[in-house]
């Protein structure tokens, strides 16, 4: 049985805030600036698409590592995903971004396959071996 590892949020975060150069905490605190705010926006795309996480699991992750009081709602995460979705729509630098950050992202999930069935008979084998 083969298994991959789903991306983290934190797998996500680290991975837009390094290609828009921007920290982690810049991209979630309580900002309205354009470059903050599209990074959160990217963020919350990319979470929806490589995660299982809710709604509430994106906004509560991002109301804890912006140290936000105001407390970032689910509501503030479907605003934040149908923009981004426009973005990518309307404009091709937006497509490219999302696009490259996918492929890194994937490139993250392929080192962080777990292959359980093989990695036992191996060991098994190695053991009768010995």
């Amino acid at each position: 049985m083969i298994t991959t590892e789903l991306t983290s949020q934190d797998t996500i975060a680290e991975v837009v805030s390094t290609h828009l150069k921007i920290s982690t905490f810049d991209m979630f605190k309580k900002c309205r600036r354009i470059k903050t705010i599209n990074a959160r926006y990217v963020f919350i795309f990319l979470s929806r698409r490589f995660t299982n996480d809710s709604l509430h699991d994106i906004a509560d992750y991002i109301s804890k590592k912006g140290f936000r009081t105001d407390g970032y709602d689910h509501a503030s995460v479907i605003h934040g995903f149908q923009k981004m979705s426009g973005y990518v729509d309307t404009y091709i630098e937006y497509r490219e971004l999302i696009r490259t950050l996918s492929f890194i992202i994937k490139q993250n999930q392929a080192k962080n396959i777990v292959v359980s069935d093989v990695d036992l008979l191996i060991s098994a084998k190695l053991q009768t071996n010995i």
